[in-house]
């Protein structure tokens, strides 16, 4: 049936990307909604909660949100950054993508986003 397969598309969406995924967008029985095909995007300040319309947008917006998010990695490893406020040097972990940007997360694991460069 068309549940099961978007199901299966979601599931091998999250296998994809299970360590990080998980801790970044959480979907459907995670996502604090009473809406179907909703999905939570959890940051540092705020966490975003969506909802598509039908099966096929909320596969496809998932499907994107990890190719920008996790995709297209040219570079990575730790860096010292100076910091803003506190003008000390803290050790983080960063990754630079296709799409001119640089992450940067607490360790390897890139389970607590930071900050990004534009």
């Amino acid at each position: 049936s068309n549940i099961d397969q978007i199901k299966l598309s979601e599931t091998d969406l999250l296998k994809q990307n299970q360590t990080i995924l998980s801790k970044f967008i959480l979907t459907n029985e995670k996502a604090k909604s009473n809406q179907p095909y909703s999905f939570q995007l959890v940051m540092k300040s705020r966490t975003y909660i969506f909802s598509a319309t039908d099966p096929k947008t909320y596969i496809s917006w998932l499907h994107e949100l990890c190719r920008v998010i996790y995709g297209g990695i040219v570079h990575e490893g730790m860096l010292k950054k100076l910091g803003y406020r506190n003008k000390s040097w803290k050790q983080r972990y960063f990754t630079l993508n296709r799409y001119k940007q640089m992450k940067y997360y607490i360790d390897k694991t890139r389970k607590e986003f930071l900050g990004l460069i534009d």
